[in-house]
C-alpha cells in the first residue's frame, strides 16, 4: 500500500517541508524551502516598528505630563509669588508707622512735659494707621483663603446709593467739591448683595475721588442699567489716571504717583475693591470721565 509523511524543520537559513510519498517500488519526495531571511526582516522591521511607537508614546506622555503639570503648578507658582510679594510690601508698609512710635516713644523720654502731648498724638496717629493697615491685610488674606463669606440680602440698590451719598457729601462739602447723585430714572428690582461689602466699594472709590481731586471740583455718583446688570460710576474731575496705570491700580500695594505723599494711602482699597465685586459676580474697571478726570465703573449682575 501506500504510504504518505509530512515532516517539518528548520536548517540553517532556511525553514524546510518534506512531503514523502512511498509507492509499491518508489519513493517520491516533494522539498519546500522557504528562507528565514525575509521573515527575520520581517521581524526585525515589525520590532523597530512597535519600538518608534513605544518611543512616540513616551515623548507624547512626557509632553502631555510636562503641559498638565506646568498648567497645574503655574497658579500654585504665581500665588506663592503674590504671597512673597504682598508680605514684603506689607512689612515694607508696616515698618513706617512702627518706626514712628518708637522714635516717638524714644523721644518721650527726654521730653518737656508740655511736649510729651504732641507724642502721644504721633503715636495715636500712626497707631491707626497700623490699624487700618492690618485690617485691609486681613480682608485680602480672607478672600485669598476663600474664607471670605458675604452677608446677602434684598438691597435697593438706589436707596443704597443715597445712603453713601449723605454720608459722604459733608466730606466732599468741607473740602470745597461738589458732590451730586444721579439716579436711574426707572425702578430698579431689588438685588442680592451684601449691603457692608458694597458700601465698602463705593466709600473706598468716593474717598479715592475726593483725596485725588483738587478743589474746587467735581464728583459725580450715578447709576445706570445695562441690559441686565446695573453700574455704578463714580466719576471725578482730578487728575486722572494715565492708559499705563489703569490696569495697575488695582494690584496690591500699588500707588500711582499722584498718592505717594499720602501717609494714609497703602495701595491697598482698589484691590479690596477689586475682591468684592468679584465675590459678587461683578467687574470693576476704570476709564477717563467726561467731566476731565477718572470714572470707576462697578458692574453687577441685576438678577
Amino acid at each position: 500500500s501506500d504510504e504518505t509523511a509530512y515532516q517539518m524543520f528548520s536548517m540553517e537559513g532556511y525553514y524546510a517541508a518534506v512531503y514523502r510519498i512511498a509507492k509499491k517500488d518508489s519513493v517520491m519526495e516533494l522539498i519546500l524551502l522557504y528562507s528565514l531571511a525575509e521573515m527575520e526582516a520581517g521581524i526585525q522591521n515589525q520590532r523597530i516598528l512597535v519600538l518608534f511607537a513605544a518611543l512616540i508614546a513616551v515623548i507624547v506622555l512626557g509632553l502631555f505630563s510636562w503641559c498638565f503639570t506646568g498648567k497645574m503648578l503655574r497658579p500654585i507658582q504665581e500665588n506663592q509669588q503674590k504671597q512673597t510679594e504682598f508680605i514684603a510690601a506689607a512689612s515694607h508698609e508696616l515698618r513706617t508707622p512702627l518706626a514712628a512710635i518708637l522714635s516717638a516713644t524714644s523721644a518721650m523720654e527726654r521730653a518737656e512735659p508740655m511736649q510729651r502731648s504732641q507724642f502721644f498724638d504721633m503715636i495715636h496717629r500712626e497707631g491707626n494707621r497700623m490699624s487700618r493697615l492690618i485690617g485691609d491685610m486681613l480682608t485680602l488674606a480672607s478672600a485669598d483663603s476663600k474664607a471670605w463669606q458675604l452677608q446677602k440680602e434684598s438691597i435697593e440698590l438706589d436707596m443704597l446709593l443715597l445712603e453713601v451719598y449723605e454720608a459722604h457729601y459733608p466730606l466732599a462739602k468741607e473740602k470745597g467739591l461738589n458732590l451730586t447723585l444721579s439716579l436711574y430714572e426707572q425702578d430698579i428690582p431689588p438685588i442680592q448683595l451684601d449691603r457692608d461689602r458694597i458700601t465698602q466699594v463705593l466709600s473706598i472709590l468716593l474717598d479715592n475721588a475726593r483725596n485725588l481731586t483738587p478743589a474746587p471740583g467735581k464728583i459725580e455718583l450715578e447709576l445706570t442699567v445695562q441690559r441686565n446688570r446695573v453700574q455704578v460710576r463714580v466719576s471725578d474731575s482730578g487728575p486722572g489716571v494715565p492708559d499705563s496705570e489703569k490696569r495697575r491700580i488695582f494690584e496690591r500695594f500699588y500707588r500711582s504717583e499722584k498718592s505717594r505723599s499720602d501717609r494714609g494711602h497703602f495701595g491697598l482699597g482698589l484691590s479690596i475693591a477689586s475682591e468684592i465685586v468679584k465675590k459678587h459676580n461683578g467687574r470693576i474697571w476704570v476709564q477717563d470721565a467726561t467731566i476731565g478726570g477718572a470714572e470707576f465703573v462697578v458692574e453687577l449682575p441685576l438678577v
